[in-house]
């Protein structure tokens, strides 16, 4: 079995602490070969100090009593005191080799840049799974309103920026709409709530379908009412196109610092993978808005022909009704009718005194036209109480 290197730390301040973190193993990572002896420093709250005794590895404030550890194998000096590493140097063993002012120097560099970069590393995957959380968040609802709100307020998070906006194509593809935006003044979203496509640096993001960084807008002459920019102490900006794959650029989203600040390619690639999350929650909430328009417009014309429907059939009793109560008079009348007609002909035919015989023909005069009213009267209930044809077409419902 291969024999571990034994490594005495003297020095725990931040180079010593960063040693630590570099020699020991972590998560899933083997461990390497590697035994720290033992860690050193006169504070005994030195960084480097804590976090050895935290991972139960010794410490010391003298060097001295680790120096004649038979797993010695290196010394690594890291105080950048010369005097130290004379000291040491004296004391050691011949078999320990001592690493100390321009070979510390080097490794502690080399450490700073596996620690930056690990850190890079640390700092993009927890971007990402924030990006995740957030993209879930704005995804969470179908509310179009809600998911604009959504998407402003989590787009600051991601890049811990100022200010953000969110503006989308008008239905002639020419302005830029402000549909929803946080840190603003309410001047400013009054004076820029419609952006010309064409004379626009969000305008230009969608037209040439990329991510467009300004480092101060306040100067740059492609930003309309730079005032308003002073005002509101706008400086850097970061533009970028809402964009799906089948619906294609549907708006963009800008993201502004009040101090001068130079995006990274982390922050832009961060932005636009949020971005095109962001355009796929818009775009589903927009389609479920209109399908709902369409259930709640169906549902309305549903109801007006349920009504119509009900309507004719309270129509079509009510008509029963009146032609049986019209064929109820009908038949009355016609004796009426005919008993003066009788009368009528006997007047004719029988010697009665004029002035009574006078009498009797007004008053069958008066009976001849209050049949014929009535008789109109049950004609127009018996049209009244035909059903119409109901006829059939197909439409589209689209």
């Amino acid at each position: 079995m291969k024999k571990k290197v034994g490594i005495l730390i003297v020095g725990a301040g931040k180079g010593g602490k960063a040693l630590l973190e570099v020699f020991l193993p972590k998560g899933s990572v083997p461990p390497r070969e590697i035994n720290i002896v033992g860690v050193v420093d006169i504070d005994e709250k030195a960084p480097g100090i804590k976090l050895a005794k935290k991972l139960g590895i010794p410490t010391a404030d003298d060097y001295r009593e680790f120096i004649k550890s038979k797993n010695l194998s290196i010394i690594i000096d890291v105080t950048g005191k010369p005097q130290v590493s004379q000291e040491i140097n004296r004391d050691k063993p011949q078999n320990v080799e001592l690493m100390g002012g321009i070979s510390a120097m080097m490794l502690w560099e080399l450490v700073e840049i596996v620690s930056a970069s690990e850190q890079q590393i640390k700092n993009y995957v927890n971007s990402l799974l924030t990006l995740l959380r957030l993209g879930q968040t704005v995804s969470s609802t179908l509310d179009l309103e809600k998911v604009l709100d959504s998407v402003v307020k989590q787009a600051v998070k991601i890049l811990k920026v100022d200010v953000c906006s969110l503006r989308l194509l008008d239905e002639r593809n020419e302005n830029l709409i402000l549909v929803a935006s946080v840190g603003h003044s309410k001047e400013y979203v009054e004076k820029k709530r419609i952006l010309k496509l064409k004379e626009s640096i969000a305008g230009l993001a969608i037209l040439e379908k990329k991510v467009i960084a300004i480092e101060d807008v306040q100067k740059d002459p492609r930003y309309i009412h730079p005032e308003l920019a002073r005002e509101g102490k706008l400086r850097s900006l970061l533009s970028v196109p809402l964009m799906e794959k089948e619906s294609g650029v549907i708006g963009v989203l800008n993201v502004y610092t009040r101090r001068r600040h130079i995006f990274g390619k982390e922050e832009k690639e961060l932005l636009s993978l949020f971005a095109g999350q962001s355009a796929l929650a818009i775009i589903n909430a927009r389609l479920y808005e209109k399908i709902e328009d369409y259930s709640r417009n169906l549902e309305k014309k549903v109801k007006e022909q349920t009504e119509k429907l009900l309507h004719q059939e309270k129509l079509a009793a009510i008509g029963q009704l009146a032609s049986g109560i019209a064929h109820e008079l009908r038949n009355p009348l016609a004796v009426v009718k005919s008993a003066a007609y009788y009368l009528r002909n006997i007047s004719q035919h029988q010697e009665v005194k004029s002035d009574y015989l006078a009498k009797v023909l007004k008053h069958l005069d008066l009976i001849d036209k209050e049949v014929i009213i009535s008789v109109k009267i049950i004609n127009d209930l018996l049209e009244f109480a035909r059903v119409p044809k109901i006829s059939f077409e197909s439409v589209n419902v689209k």
